[in-house]
């Protein structure tokens, strides 16, 4: 569980160390997301605004709000009808029913084209598996808002899922220019370089590309230095790099921030190993068992272990 500043949610992560692209930033993005507003501009002032209105029994300077929140324009009838298509498919999004918020999205783009508009269209896309309309999207929002950190993050993620990782990279990186402090764009950039790093890790490049995910990831730490999750994410990237003694630091961390961080302990097993600690070993191998998370590999590398202890 991880406190996202509203409210506690809990994150699934992946059992297996051996992740494919999709699952590499599909563990990711759902936990930086929780840091993402939902919109492709800074929202808080017009949600402030929307809220006083609202205490003050003001229903129509309320809807300006939230007009000028998704960049309509609140004097515009198309507008006021596209806002009404835009609130019915967030609701549907946040129950899940895509398809259906897919169809609001799209009459209200057809109403008001935003970047908002298709900033969303495109997570609904995205939901349901179709990517390539999801890249569609994102790249229709962005020719609206150029300098928006959040549809250039989310550009990136997308062209990622179908493969285009030069390209991902590129336009994670400028959200980074824009949004240097910015958790979500932080995060997703480490990400990708660290698939891309691990892809190609046979040569001088991929080393290369591990070694710019550590510095993203310590970039993303500075804003949150307690997080057991990127903790364990910068442990995994320098267990890629053979630095397992760094590694041991930040995943020793991780899991004394939350004991129940299950990758973290799978990633400690792997750097005591290396580092001859087996006795530590195996205390985490009795810790992940404890936890549900001893799979067959790990019980045989506990077995090697005890063995070896004899």
């Amino acid at each position: 569980e991880w406190w996202s500043g509203q409210q506690t949610v809990t994150i699934p992560l992946p059992l297996t160390s051996r992740l494919d692209a999709a699952s590499c930033v599909g563990a990711l993005v759902p936990y930086l997301r929780l840091f993402h507003r939902r919109h492709a501009t800074y929202e808080d002032f017009h949600i402030r605004n929307a809220h006083r209105h609202d205490r003050l029994l003001n229903p129509s300077r309320q809807l300006d709000e939230y007009c000028r929140l998704r960049g309509i324009d609140p004097g515009s009838g198309a507008g006021r009808a596209a806002l009404r298509y835009y609130l019915a498919a967030e609701v549907r999004a946040e129950g899940h029913d895509h398809h259906t918020a897919i169809s609001y999205f799209e009459t209200a783009l057809r109403l008001a084209p935003t970047a908002d508009g298709y900033m969303n269209l495109a997570l609904s896309y995205e939901a349901i598996g179709e990517f390539t309309r999801c890249v569609e999207c994102n790249y229709r929002a962005l020719a609206i808002a150029p300098d928006s950190p959040y549809i250039l993050a989310n550009l990136g993620t997308s062209l990622f899922r179908i493969g285009k990782f030069e390209d991902a990279m590129r336009f994670h990186e400028r959200a980074v220019e824009l949004a240097p402090t910015e958790l979500y764009v932080l995060g997703l950039l480490g990400a990708t370089l660290e698939y891309v790093g691990s892809e190609i890790n046979r040569h001088a490049s991929g080393t290369a590309y591990l070694e710019r995910a550590v510095v993203v990831y310590d970039r993303a730490l500075e804003q949150r230095p307690d997080d057991d999750f990127l903790l364990a994410e910068r442990g995994l990237v320098l267990i890629k790099l053979y630095d397992f003694r760094r590694a041991l630091r930040s995943l020793e961390k991780a899991v004394a921030i939350n004991p129940h961080n299950g990758p973290a302990w799978r990633r400690l097993v792997t750097a005591y190993v290396m580092t001859q600690r087996n006795a530590d070993a195996l205390r985490s191998l009795d810790v992940l068992e404890k936890l549900g998370l001893l799979n067959e590999e790990l019980k045989t590398t506990r077995g090697m272990l005890t063995r070896k202890a004899l």
